[in-house]
């Protein structure tokens, strides 16, 4: 669950530097980390060519998919702290239930696909696949710690 947080952290900070870039940076920024995620995950788990035209479409797909499930959510709780009034009781409950969810429907994502990267991967890239997605997180997060002004 760590990990999945961490992602969703590296991945905010990265959007939202490339927001405060401007719309064609941000374009750009998300095509360089795509293509670099890509390289890297070939990399890591040792995708074939043949295997990297079937998955990568795939794999993004379920990147897009997390992404709007965190984005929704993220939008509430937003929308939820900027209110001028004071917020009822019920609506703390709905948002706050609303974020937990995203965590479960990230998961059911992530095993719906697991099954259709099966038919595409070898039983040891499955498993390599999710190591080579946190060293991912990781790296991208120390590069984020790195190029952040000290406070």
């Amino acid at each position: 669950m760590k990990k999945i947080q961490i992602l969703i952290v590296a991945l905010t900070a990265i959007i939202m530097s490339a927001q405060a870039q401007g719309p064609s940076n941000k374009e750009r920024w998300m095509q360089e980390y795509h293509q670099y995620k890509h390289d890297f995950l070939i990399k890591e788990i040792g995708l074939s060519e043949e295997q990297q035209k079937e998955f990568f479409p795939l794999y993004d797909e379920m990147q897009m998919a997390i992404m709007g499930i965190n984005r929704e959510a993220k939008e509430a709780e937003e929308a939820l702290s900027s209110r001028t009034d004071t917020p009822t009781d019920e609506e703390y409950t709905a948002v706050a239930k609303q974020l937990s969810e995203a965590k479960g429907k990230e998961a059911i994502m992530e095993i719906d696909f697991f099954e259709k990267f099966s038919k595409i991967l070898t039983p040891k890239q499955l498993f390599e696949l999710k190591r080579a997605e946190d060293r991912f997180s990781r790296s991208m997060l120390m590069h984020h710690r790195r190029n952040s002004p000290r406070r």
